[in-house]
């Protein structure tokens, strides 16, 4: 008893003004065992309730969720807000076909009998997906259309080379007087040119090939402006999904 007297007086002239740091006082008050006890059991009573609220939230969110749907068919929940931020366009509204039939018969026109079964449902619906669509959310043919062009110009190069050569290239010894070998494996070069692919893969015939096989009704995209498709880029788009094909 003698030592706890100065240790009491020692605490008191230390005590702050403020009451807030009175529980340290008290605390120390309490017996060692009984402080531990405390700290474990709200511990414990806390890790509980952590546990069981993102228990419940997870089952909730979990709940609701398809997951038989896939991907291209619906917008992912993780991918959508709970609300609209920019406010709707009037007069802007534009449906996209979301009939797979439609979608079968433009791809039956495009590759003949049986040509709807060539390809998945995934990809037969990306490949005429373009990113303007639900803001790319269920996926686009970016990607399938930047492959398909570069195939289609490594087949068109093939065709220029196999194509006879143009009578208008010049022969014989040019300005300098020098001659250029010539075999007959090699007539087709002069055909590869810049200009003559432009004209060949040229917007306006490849956009006049795509309205042909309706690549245009099925396509899904957001045009700016639905009242005026031509300035919203509808031919560029259409080239864009028959490149992806």
């Amino acid at each position: 008893m003698a030592t706890a007297s100065p240790l009491r007086r020692c605490l008191i002239a230390s005590r702050p003004r403020a009451g807030g740091d009175q529980a340290l006082i008290v605390s120390t008050r309490i017996r060692p065992s009984n402080s531990t006890n405390l700290y474990s059991r709200s511990r414990q009573c806390l890790f509980q309730s952590r546990h069981l609220s993102s228990t419940s939230v997870r089952h909730e969110e979990t709940g609701t969720i398809r997951t038989d749907i896939p991907r291209w068919q619906q917008t992912p929940r993780g991918m959508s807000m709970p609300f609209r931020v920019r406010p709707k366009v009037r007069n802007n509204e534009f449906e996209c076909n979301n009939n797979p039939r439609r979608l079968d018969e433009m791809y039956t026109k495009l590759f003949g009998e049986g040509g709807d079964e060539w390809l998945s449902d995934e990809t037969k619906w990306l490949a005429i997906t373009h990113k303007s669509f639900d803001q790319g959310k269920r996926g686009f043919n970016d990607r399938l259309s930047y492959l398909g062009k570069r195939i289609v110009e490594l087949q068109t190069s093939f065709l220029l080379v196999a194509a006879p050569r143009d009578p208008t290239a010049p022969k014989g010894p040019d300005q300098y007087g020098r001659t250029p070998f010539e075999h007959p494996a090699l007539d087709g070069l002069t055909n590869i040119s810049d200009g003559m692919k432009a004209d060949i893969l040229s917007k306006s015939r490849l956009a006049q090939l795509a309205r042909e096989y309706k690549i245009n009704r099925v396509m899904r995209w957001a045009p700016r402006d639905a009242e005026n498709l031509a300035a919203s880029g509808i031919d560029v788009i259409a080239v864009q999904a028959l490149y992806a094909i």
